[in-house]
C-alpha cells in the first residue's frame, strides 16, 4: 500500500530581541504524509547578531526531535552566515 507524498507544514517561528544588537530565533517544523508512517519534526535554534546596521551575523543549529529512523536517523546542522544589506 502506498501513501501520500509528505506535505510539509508552514514553520511555526518565534524571534525574541534581546538587547538592541542581539536577536533569539526558534523555528518549528514538521511533515508527514496522510498515513503518519513516514514523518518528522525539526526544531532550530539560533541567534542574529548586528554587527552594524548593514551587517548581521547569523548562527543556528538543528536536529530532528522524530524522523523515520529514530534515533539513529537523527540529523544535526549548524549554519553560520554573514548578511549584509546592501
Amino acid at each position: 500500500m502506498s501513501s501520500d507524498p509528505i506535505k510539509e507544514s508552514d514553520p511555526l517561528i518565534s524571534a525574541h530581541h534581546l538587547n538592541a544588537r542581539w536577536e533569539l530565533l526558534c523555528e518549528l517544523v514538521g511533515a508527514t504524509d496522510t498515513d503518519f508512517d513516514d514523518d518528522y519534526v525539526n526544531v532550530r535554534a539560533g541567534f542574529d547578531f548586528t554587527i552594524a546596521d548593514d551587517m548581521h551575523l547569523l548562527f543556528s543549529a538543528a536536529t530532528g526531535l522524530r524522523e523515520p529512523g529514530g534515533e539513529n536517523g537523527l540529523d544535526y546542522d549548524i549554519y553560520l552566515g554573514l548578511q549584509w544589506f546592501r
